[in-house]
């Protein structure tokens, strides 16, 4: 089974599974919502599908962040981690574009009629009331995980550096220096 070993470990891959939940929970009550306030005619318009694709994309994006965090750890590859934090960056950007993208696709949308003159959407539903707080949810969660997945990260590619030598290493010197950082680690 692939699992986490150490501390440092579990809680990078529990920050980013916590995250995928959040995120992914919170943008498939977006999705549920805004499929309760549109009528069948919106799609006749293609800004209507705005907010289903980017659900989906950030849907995808964090729950496959969360696979990758087992992996990077599980073959303690260090360049995967700090990819894992620019990747979770350039994620939090994209769901802060997400929730102008949504904004604006909600006001069109809410104004647009057929030419049956039947209402794209239902107006007395308030959806932009619903989906705004857990939007802005979205790029708070996700910017925080950001910033303690580089913290991790940080931490993480030392101790990988550590096993590394721990394991390939002949020289007694180094052998030696990994056990005093080994009893420091415990130590402390």
């Amino acid at each position: 089974m692939l699992k986490p070993e150490t501390r440092l470990e579990w809680a990078f891959v529990g920050i980013t599974a916590a995250q995928a939940i959040i995120i992914i929970s919170l943008q498939t009550a977006i999705l549920v919502e805004y499929l309760d306030w549109v009528n069948p005619v919106v799609y006749q318009v293609p800004v209507s599908y705005v907010t289903p694709v980017a659900s989906a994309v950030s849907i995808i994006s964090f729950g496959f962040q969360a696979v990758l965090s087992v992996d990077s750890c599980r073959i303690k590859n260090k360049v995967q981690l700090w990819t894992q934090g620019i990747l979770n960056i350039c994620f939090s950007i994209a769901t802060g574009m997400e929730y102008f993208q949504v904004n604006d696709a909600t006001e069109r949308v809410s104004r647009g009629y057929d030419m049956y003159k039947k209402p794209f959407a239902d107006n007395s539903m308030p959806y932009w009331e619903i989906a705004r707080p857990m939007l802005i949810s979205c790029v708070a969660v996700s910017s925080a995980c950001s910033l303690c997945m580089c913290a991790l990260a940080y931490y993480l590619h030392m101790e990988f550096s550590w096993s590394l030598y721990e394991h390939i290493s002949p020289d007694l010197r180094m052998t030696a220096r990994h056990v005093k950082y080994l009893v420091c680690d415990q130590v402390g």
